[in-house]
């Protein structure tokens, strides 16, 4: 008996392969297809939904405006690199102590603080208005879930010179006192548009190109008044001749009588804007201007003028002050000194509360009323 003839190897595989072959060309045409599909046919699609993905369009504001005195010097500019520092947590992740070490070296908060901070379940600022050298330093560090956002910080070169005057803004550019208040939408730049580039979690580490917008404009320099040079004689002035006075707060305002302007404006204690938070509140503002005080022995100038004007008196005219008290109506009147017989002109320069009341009486009140009126007194300015 003779085993049965088995078929060749060749033979045995040769359907499989076709059928592997057929299989391997059936997916090659569909890879083909979808690709086909992707790249020709619906490539415009798919790169929009990408770029929408991977890039956006942030609002970034232009340069706010600079604050100078009469001859250009800078008083209030703006330092356009420097960076907010934020942590975002990854996964959940709780910082580690030598990233904490890390950071507390290059920012200015305590270990402690910093732990705080980066125990935050959701994005938290670690640092604003960080210099750009800080900046590069950190970012050398690739610590995870640090970021940075470029700001703008707000810099005063004069430091504590026209302090007062110039005013302050907060941590978002906002003007808070002074000039950066009352002028504040004068100074604040228009927003420009941005291109971003946005990674998994949405952040924006890197911003790609500035579109053009030609309507978007920086905020206007303001010009005062206020000479820098006096304004630094002036608080010199005030330093030398209170320095060994007690006293709660002072002021002196330096102007041109010819034109009004404000040349410089003096206050004690003294306030610089660069560091607000040394200040308490009330010698933050321009209080000069802004709160009301009894105008007292300035007002001398009113009831003088207006007797001189009105020609009751004359600056040899004689008054008698009475030896240093006078009994007016409803009060007694005291001066500083006894005097007795005095010229307008030496009741004015020695500031006698009972010459200036003498001449008051010899006008009648609705003349030095319209006085009052004509120095300005209760009218806007």
């Amino acid at each position: 008996m003779t085993a049965p003839k088995l078929p060749n190897k060749p033979m045995r595989y040769a359907g499989r392969e076709k059928l592997l072959a057929g299989l391997f060309l059936l997916i090659v045409a569909a890879f083909g297809a979808r690709l086909a599909q992707l790249q020709v046919f619906e490539h415009s699609r798919w790169r929009e939904l990408a770029q929408r993905q991977m890039f956006d369009k942030a609002r970034e504001p232009m340069p706010r405006g600079e604050i100078r005195d009469r001859d250009g010097n800078p008083l209030a500019t703006t330092l356009p690199l420097t960076f907010a520092v934020g942590y975002r947590p990854q996964n959940g992740d709780v910082s580690g102590t030598e990233m904490v070490r890390l950071l507390s070296d290059h920012l200015p908060l305590s270990e402690a603080a910093l732990r705080r901070k980066l125990d935050s379940k959701g994005f938290t600022y670690l640092a604003r208005r960080v210099d750009w050298q800080v900046q590069e330093e950190l970012a050398g560090l690739n610590l995870p879930g640090i970021e940075f956002t470029r700001e703008a910080r707000r810099s005063y070169p004069a430091k504590k010179a026209a302090g007062t005057v110039v005013g302050f803004t907060n941590i978002d550019g906002k003007g808070q006192d002074g000039i950066e208040r009352a002028l504040d939408s004068l100074l604040v730049g228009d927003k420009r548009e941005m291109v971003v580039w946005n990674d998994a979690r949405r952040a924006v580490p890197a911003v790609m190109s500035s579109l053009d917008d030609a309507t978007a404009m920086s905020g206007a320099n303001v010009y005062l008044t206020v000479d820098l040079k006096l304004q630094s004689i002036l608080d010199k002035c005030m330093i030398e001749g209170l320095g060994d006075r007690e006293f709660e707060k002072a002021c002196a305002v330096l102007m041109d009588p010819h034109t009004g302007e404000v040349l410089g404006i003096s206050t004690l204690p003294e306030f610089d804007p660069n560091a607000p938070g040394d200040t308490e509140g009330q010698f933050r503002r321009c209080w000069p201007v802004t709160d009301l005080f009894e105008p007292g022995s300035i007002f001398k100038i009113v009831t003088v003028g207006a007797g001189l004007e009105s020609r009751v008196v004359t600056s040899a005219t004689l008054i008698d002050c009475e030896g240093g008290a006078y009994s007016g109506p409803g009060k007694i009147l005291h001066d500083a000194h006894a005097y007795g017989t005095l010229t307008v002109a030496e009741v004015f320069s020695k500031s006698s509360n009972i010459g200036c009341a003498k001449i008051a009486e010899r006008l009648a009140a609705e003349d030095l009323y319209s006085w009052i009126l004509r120095f300005g007194f209760g009218a806007p300015h």
